[in-house]
């Protein structure tokens, strides 16, 4: 899929690029990698959370960068991580999938995480978010 395809198909819009807008939610993504490193041991579903927030955050600071922002619809958020891997910071949907997947789990259903599990996605969404503040800098 390319982006215009993405455009096409409705899941992203066109919009003004935000380069400013862009960088300020980049820091966020990282202040909530952060926060989630922080409170793994007493709140692992709250970490989690915080995980896929910074995941998402970090690849919509780059979206907003280029002018465009996923559809408000359902699915808003899995065309976040086809954005990613059409844009070449992902390098394909699965992993992404898999941590949205949890983090509704963890919100909406009863599913726990241990420590190591939110460690590995962790470092996966800090690589992630690192990669666009290199690109938005």
């Amino acid at each position: 899929m390319t982006i215009a395809g993405l455009v096409q198909k409705g899941r992203l819009e066109r919009i003004p690029a935000d380069r400013q807008s862009a960088l300020v939610i980049g820091e966020e993504a990282e202040r909530h990698l952060w926060s989630a490193e922080q409170i793994t041991r007493g709140d692992p579903n709250g970490a989690y959370q915080l995980v896929y927030e910074g995941l998402r955050k970090a690849l919509v600071a780059h979206m907003l960068s280029e002018g465009l922002r996923a559809t408000n619809r359902p699915g808003a958020h899995a065309a976040v991580g086809e954005y990613g891997v059409t844009a070449g910071l992902l390098a394909d949907i699965r992993r992404f999938d898999r941590i949205r997947k949890n983090r509704h789990r963890s919100a909406y259903e009863l599913a726990f995480f241990d420590e190591d599990e939110i460690a590995v996605d962790l470092a996966f969404a800090r690589e992630i978010a690192e990669s666009v503040r290199g690109i938005l800098k």
